[in-house]
C-alpha cells in the first residue's frame, strides 16, 4: 500500500515538474523569438533599402504588367510613374515612361482599340449601355475617338437594356405587380446602367397594372 501511495505521489510530482518546465520554456522562448523577429537580430523586408529603378528594370516591370493585365497605354504610363515615385530613379536622364509605352504599342503588346472592343463586349453581355462603357473607357484613358466608334445601333442598345432588365428583374421581368415607387426605382437603375432615358422609360413602365397604367406618371418626381 505504501508503495502505491509513493508511486502516485511520484507521478504527480513528475507531472508538475513537466508543467513547470513547459511554462518556463514558453515564458523564455516567446520573448526571444519576438526579439529575434522584431529586434536587432532581424531585418524586415520593408526596412531593407530599395534599389532605385533604371531603364532595364523599368522595362521589365512594364513587361510583367502587360503580361498579367489587359491594359491601355495610359494605364501603363500611370503604373510606371507610380513605380518610379515609390522606388526612385537611377540615372541622369528622366525615366523613359513614354518611350517604353510607345515601344509596347508598336510591338502590339498594348492596343487601346482592342481593349475598348473587349470591354464593350463584356459590358454589353451584362446589359450595360453605351454611356456606362464611355465612362469605363474614359477612366482607362482610351481616346474618345475610339469610344465613339463603338456606339451601338438601336437594336443593340435595346438588346443590352433588355438583358439588364432581365438580369435585375426590372419592368416586364419583375415577378410582382409594379408600383409607382418600383417604376421610379427601375427607371433609375436603368439610367445608372448607362441606358438613355427613352429605353429606361420603356422598360421601367412595360408592366404596370391597369389602374396605374391609366394614370399619368411623372418621371421627374
Amino acid at each position: 500500500m505504501a508503495c502505491v501511495v509513493t508511486s502516485a505521489m511520484s507521478c504527480k510530482l513528475w507531472l508538475r515538474l513537466r508543467l513547470c518546465l513547459w511554462v518556463l520554456k514558453r515564458s523564455v522562448l516567446i520573448p526571444v523569438r519576438l526579439w529575434q523577429k522584431n529586434g536587432a537580430l532581424s531585418q524586415s523586408r520593408s526596412s531593407r533599402p530599395v534599389r532605385p529603378l533604371d531603364k532595364t528594370t523599368l522595362e521589365s516591370l512594364a513587361l510583367h504588367y502587360v503580361g498579367r493585365f489587359a491594359t491601355t497605354e495610359a494605364r501603363l504610363k500611370a503604373y510606371l510613374k507610380r513605380k518610379v515615385a515609390a522606388r526612385g530613379w537611377h540615372g541622369d536622364e528622366p525615366p523613359p515612361v513614354d518611350a517604353i509605352a510607345a515601344k509596347f504599342v508598336s510591338a502590339g503588346y498594348i492596343n487601346d482599340a482592342e481593349f475598348a472592343q473587349a470591354r464593350a463586349r463584356s459590358l454589353s453581355r451584362r446589359g450595360y449601355g453605351h454611356r456606362r462603357l464611355a465612362q469605363s473607357l474614359d477612366a482607362a484613358g482610351v481616346a474618345r475617338t475610339i469610344t465613339e466608334t463603338l456606339a451601338p445601333d438601336r437594336d443593340e442598345a435595346f438588346a443590352a437594356a433588355e438583358a439588364f432588365a432581365r438580369r435585375r428583374r426590372l419592368g416586364p421581368f419583375c415577378e410582382t405587380a409594379i408600383t409607382p415607387a418600383d417604376q421610379r426605382r427601375h427607371f433609375a437603375a436603368l439610367v445608372r446602367a448607362g441606358h438613355d432615358f427613352e429605353l429606361a422609360r420603356h422598360f421601367s413602365s412595360a408592366r404596370l397594372d391597369d389602374t396605374i397604367a391609366d394614370q399619368p406618371f411623372d418621371f421627374d418626381r
